[in-house]
């Protein structure tokens, strides 16, 4: 049973993945990793150190990506004031806006699909519980 659990974990984790990355590319033109960015950076997360850390990515991908990002005056990257070396990132308002549109079509594609689901709170508090103690590792 806990096998199996798992294993729909992961196509589930997988087919999210797949199906974002496609919605996103069709409807507004931009790739789910450029949109994970954009969430780290909205988290907080602002330098390209610790979102690759975050995404599980190599600090060179995230790099690409983000001036990737900044050409397209979705991010803008300044100085650290306390130290030159590292370039601090944020979102434009162009960023803002594109993040925005981003929830927007994944929620409505998302939210049809599991309007049809029963007992979904309890679905998405055993989801969030688990998630919970994967990050303490």
């Amino acid at each position: 049973m806990k096998a199996e659990v798992i294993e729909q974990a992961l196509i589930l984790s997988n087919n999210y993945r797949r199906v974002t990355d496609q919605i996103l590319r069709e409807r507004l033109g931009i790739t789910y990793a450029k949109f994970l960015i954009l969430v780290q950076i909205n988290e907080g997360h602002n330098t390209s150190n610790i979102i690759s850390k975050n995404l599980g990515k190599t600090e060179a991908s995230i790099s690409r990506q983000i001036a990737m990002l900044e050409k397209e005056l979705i991010i803008k990257r300044k100085n650290n004031r306390t130290d030159d070396r590292v370039k601090v990132i944020a979102l434009t308002k162009k960023g803002a806006l594109v993040l925005k549109n981003c929830n927007k079509v994944i929620d409505g594609y998302f939210n049809n699909k599991i309007s049809k689901i029963n007992k979904k709170d309890e679905i998405i508090k055993t989801l969030k519980t688990i998630n919970k103690d994967m990050t303490k590792l």
